[in-house]
């Protein structure tokens, strides 16, 4: 998702909305992305009889089909490999989006004219999540199975937000609420494990 930039810097307390653009660009990822859609919402200035949606994904999570080129969840399975557990979970917080939502949105968005003209933040949830959030989410999912980190990289603070992003619009897409995070972990977890992607801590 490209909507963090200077506006939480500001207000740590900024709630995000489809009416958000990335404002810093500091990495070429966040630039690519942001000024690639701004160009989409140009070109269709220029070309009226475009129908342009856009979804904007947060971190990406669900189930996959093959093992190749899982970058896009690479945060989590490095949660659930034990390899955080000593340096700490990464200390940033971002938002995340269950891919089976996001696909039958995107098929939603094809056939809607409500999805014409607009931007939809597509996340699960309000709140803002971390990793050090998810592995505890995971280790009520699944007590006892991994070895999960406790703490933030550095003893790093994390400012968690209730009401941190404005998702309405995008359920209003949908037509039903989001799949529940738990659900979307539980889901994406079952499928690492059956991939072989991730496995079971055998020491615990």
């Amino acid at each position: 998702m490209h909507f963090a930039g200077r506006k939480e810097k500001k207000n740590p307390d900024h709630v995000y909305s489809p009416i958000d653009w990335n404002d810093e660009m500091a990495i070429p990822y966040s630039r690519g992305k942001t000024l690639s859609e701004k160009l989409l919402w140009e070109l269709s200035k220029e070309h009226p009889q475009l129908e342009v949606v856009s979804l904007n994904p947060g971190v990406t999570i669900g189930p996959i089909l093959t093992t190749d080129k899982i970058m896009s969840m690479g945060n989590l399975i490095s949660l659930l490999d034990g390899s955080l557990v000593k340096s700490g979970a990464n200390a940033f917080v971002f938002s995340f989006t269950y891919l089976c939502d996001l696909s039958e949105a995107a098929l939603k968005s094809l056939v809607s004219d409500f999805a014409v003209g607009k931007r939809f933040l597509f996340c699960q949830s309000r709140s803002n999540f971390s990793g050090l959030k998810l592995a505890r989410i995971v280790e009520d999912l699944y007590p006892g199975k991994f070895l999960l980190p406790d703490k933030n990289k550095g003893g790093a603070t994390i400012n968690y937000i209730e009401n941190s992003y404005d998702n309405s619009l995008a359920i209003e897409l949908m037509g039903r609420p989001f799949t529940t995070v738990e659900e979307s972990l539980r889901d994406t977890v079952n499928n690492l494990l059956e991939l072989g992607v991730v496995k079971f801590n055998k020491n615990l």
